[in-house]
């Protein structure tokens, strides 16, 4: 796995919907609620790695860090601390490195409103589905 920000390693959400689009039951990797419980596992493991390396050398200088930043242009706006893209997951380290908010403390209350908002896009989404099977 690639530990450069910008090296895409894996399709979580190519993996995600195909296996979406397998039978709900059956044995072993071909069951729907399998195959999602091993790449939510998979991605969670990967992400917790990445995020731990990025929090554990927030301090180093950027030519010092093992997984590095987005380059300016591709950070995506000022706000909401360093992008990085590693291993094909997008992670935020949200600090207010652009004293925008005024602390740490509110630049995570940003993040957390942005994880809410997209778990209720995705809770939508699934119940927008499931009415649509019925």
């Amino acid at each position: 796995a690639s530990a450069e920000s910008g090296g895409s390693d894996k399709d979580w959400n190519m993996a995600w919907q195909e296996a979406l689009e397998l039978p709900a039951s059956g044995k072993g990797s071909g069951n729907r609620w399998e195959r999602l419980a091993k790449l939510s596992a998979d991605f969670k493991a990967t992400a917790e790695n990445y995020t731990r390396v990025i929090v554990m050398e927030r301090t180093l200088p950027v030519e010092q860090k093992t997984v590095k930043p987005l380059p300016g242009a591709k950070q995506a706006g000022l706000a909401g601390g360093e992008k990085y893209l590693v291993a094909g997951i997008y992670i935020k380290f949200l600090i207010d490195h652009k004293k925008i908010y005024g602390s740490e403390e509110h630049a995570g209350k940003i993040g957390n409103h942005e994880l809410r908002g997209a778990n209720v896009l995705f809770s939508a989404s699934a119940a927008l589905a499931a009415h649509d099977a019925a």
